[in-house]
Formats: C-alpha cells, structure tokens, sequence
C-alpha cells in the first residue's frame, strides 16, 4: 500500500468517526470538494502544511495520519473497577491474542465478518457550557459531574431504541448475548486472570466489534451481564475511544463521566419503565418502607437477572423508592458485609444458569466445534478459545467427535439405503 492509499484511507475513517463531510473538510483545508474527493480516492495527496492541519483538526498525531494501520494494534477498552495494573501487565495481551486467533480461524472455516455498530455522539452540558462527550469534555472536566438533565435523558432514549432494535422482549438480561451476537458483535465470556476490571471491548475496521466479559469467579454473574450491556453502551456511546489514533486523556473525572453514561445506558437497557409498571401499585403501597420493597426488589432482580444494588438503584431512578430508602438497604449492606456479594444469586435459580450456560460463549463453542471438525485447530486452541484447562477440553473434544462420527454414519447409511418407488 502506497502513501497516498494510506492517507487517504486513514482520513476517510477519521472523517467517518467523526461524522465529517467532504465539503466540511474543504472548507477547513480551502481545496473544492471535488479535490477532497480525488486525495481520498488515493489520486494524489495532501501536502504538508495540510496534513498538518487534518491532525489539528482530528485531534491526532501527524504519525497516525501516515501510518499503515495494523490488526496487532486494535485498542483494548476497559475500565478498572479497582486497581488496573494486573490487567494492565497480563489483560489486554490475553485479548489481542484471543482477536487475532478468532479472526484466524474464523476466516479458515468461513464464519469471518466484520460489523461496526452505529455510534451516537452526546453533548453534555458543564457549567452552562455544550460540550461534545468525546471531543472535549476529557479536556474540560475538572470535578466530579453528574449527567445533567439533557444528556441523561437522550441516554435513555438510545438505549430505548437499542431495546427495539435487538428486539428484547422482558427475559432478561442473559437474552442481550445472542441478540448482540445476531447483530454481529461477539460476545466472549474469559477468566481475565484478575478481577480489577469487569469487562473490555474491541471495536475496530481491521478485526470487528468484540465484547469481553471477564468470568472470573470472583465476579458475580449477576455483574458479568451487566457489564455486557455496559460495554455495549460504552460502543455505542463512546467510540473515538477505540481508535488508535484519538489522543489519551488521563483524567479520572472523564472516566467516571463515560462510566455513568454506560451504566445509565446498561440499566435501561436491561431493565425498562415497563417492567416496573407491573410492580407499581405494590411499590407505591410499601410507603418507602425497605422491609416490604426488599421482597418485590428480589422478585425483579431474578427478572432482569442483575444484581440487587443494580435493582435498587433502578427502582430509585423510576421514582417508586426514595434515596433514604437506598442508603437504607446499602447502610444494611455494609452492616452484614454482603457490598461484595450477591444475596439470593440467579445461579442459584436451575432455569436461569442453564439459560446462562446454554447462551455463555454459543458462538466460541460453535466456531472451535466446526474448526477441530475441519482439522484446523489443535487441542491447544480448542482449549484457550473456550478459556478451559486441557481436561475439559480433551473431554469436549471426545464428544464432538463422537457426535460427528454418528453424524458421519447416519448419512452414509441414508445414502446407502435403496429407494421405494411409489
């Protein structure tokens, strides 16, 4: 790939991720829309002075604008939930080998596609001033901030419209996985090797959309499928952060903010109005007393199959129980020392962890079948892509074997057995 190639396809992207015309860009850089047109093609390119330019203008380093992009180079997305630095040292290493091995053997047995979700960019308003989320908000945020009115509200409504569009029904949060694997983002359930960050995620041209849910079992399952949905509204919501080529704020008010916008998004998405409207009449009669809430609470939190807090802070937000009543159940929380545990988890519930089980890493489970059926993986792979000790992979193994070689007998005496002529 010539230089002009390179720049023409590393501006096209920019000029896509950040909504950007040719007319616009004409504009800034003084060229006709028809030149725009013909640098992007690859005809020629942009001379220095304007290159200079276009990384002012997107906010990136010159050097990305030149460089060839490069599939080991994705960008891994996560946020810690307590000390990163164990994440830091093995985490994103464990996923651009995962990526890379995926993509590998989806493509040697045919199951490779890329798919980009849409992206929605947000202007949240700080001290009276409109600012754009990921363009500027990381430069300006000086303090804590809550989501003001305005933001919070289109949060709801895109996670509204996300609902109707994966056609989500009220099973649950465990129903988000295949719907988002219909869409074409993969969903993978993974032991980080830590439990300082709950999820990741990939969102790039070069390998696709991933979701990564660290299945550590120090983590609850209720919080492995929120943080499905987290990091969903985190793709959806925040994407510059997925470029390379988006400059690094290291401003931990800017994180917080995009984790209350992707929690916002997360909670509605899993858990909408309507299935509070079913509780309403019970909620309104418990008078904000938490002993007669904590019942129906529970009676929801095996519904949607999240956590308890989760649940609370949802019946908080819809406005059937008070902030007293939530510092209440969290005061009580703390008194029994169950912050970091989940009272009366879903696993616990036959139906529902079957459910989990059944929809946990489906489409792993089918790509490595189909692929140790075709001879190009080996029980190494088998077993990483699954994230299972060898044991269980041997095990698995004997089974698709056994199940293939029925298969194979099957067809081979249909084939075999001669026809009636009618």
């Amino acid at each position: 790939m010539n230089l002009e190639t390179i720049v023409a396809s590393n501006v096209k992207r920019l000029m896509i991720n950040n909504h950007v015309t040719q007319n616009e860009l004409g504009d800034y850089l003084d060229l006709s829309r028809q030149t725009v047109s013909k640098y992007l093609k690859g005809n020629g390119t942009f001379d220095t002075v304007q290159l200079v330019k276009l990384a002012h203008f997107f906010r990136v380093p010159i050097e990305q604008i030149l460089a060839g992009t490069d599939e080991a180079d994705v960008k891994i997305c996560y946020r810690p939930t307590e000390n990163q630095s164990n994440f830091f040292s093995y985490g994103e290493e464990l996923l651009r080998a995962y990526i890379k091995k995926f993509n590998s053997i989806a493509k040697a047995v045919g199951y490779y596609s890329i798919f980009i979700p849409e992206q929605y960019d947000l202007f949240a308003t700080i001290r009276g001033e409109k600012i754009n989320v990921n363009r500027e908000l990381g430069r300006v945020i000086k303090q804590p901030e809550k989501l003001d009115e305005v933001i919070e509200k289109d949060i709801l409504s895109i996670a509204d419209e996300q609902r109707a569009n994966l056609s989500l029904q009220q099973d649950g949060a465990i129903s988000i996985i295949p719907a988002l694997e219909k869409k074409g983002i993969k969903v993978i359930f993974l032991d980080f090797g830590c439990n300082d960050v709950s999820g990741a995620s990939v969102c790039s041209e070069s390998c696709g959309c991933f979701i990564f849910v660290n299945s550590n079992p120090d983590i609850t399952i209720e919080r492995q499928l929120f943080t499905v949905a987290h990091e969903y509204g985190h793709i959806l919501l925040h994407r510059p952060q997925y470029y390379s080529e988006y400059v690094e704020i290291n401003n931990e008010f800017y994180e917080d903010y995009l984790n209350h916008m992707a929690n916002k998004f997360a909670a509605r998405l899993v858990s909408p109005p309507s299935l509070y409207y079913q509780y309403a009449l019970e909620l309104n009669q418990s008078a904000n007393d938490l002993g007669k809430i904590l019942p129906l609470a529970l009676n929801i939190k095996h519904r949607v199959q999240l956590s308890l807090q989760s649940v609370m802070l949802s019946l908080r937000d819809n406005g059937y129980i008070s902030r007293e009543v939530v510092e209440d159940f969290y005061n009580l929380l703390d008194t029994s020392n169950a912050r970091r545990t989940e009272p009366f988890p879903i696993s616990e519930n036959i139906e529902v962890w079957n459910g989990f089980l059944q929809r946990k890493n489906a489409n792993v489970r089918e790509l490595v079948e189909r692929a140790y059926i075709l001879k190009q993986i080996n029980i190494d792979d088998f077993a990483f892509l699954l994230g299972v000790n060898h044991e269980i992979a041997e095990k698995n193994v004997s089974g698709i074997e056994e199940k293939h070689n029925k298969m194979f007998d099957f067809t081979k005496m249909n084939r075999q057995s001669p026809c009636a002529d009618s």
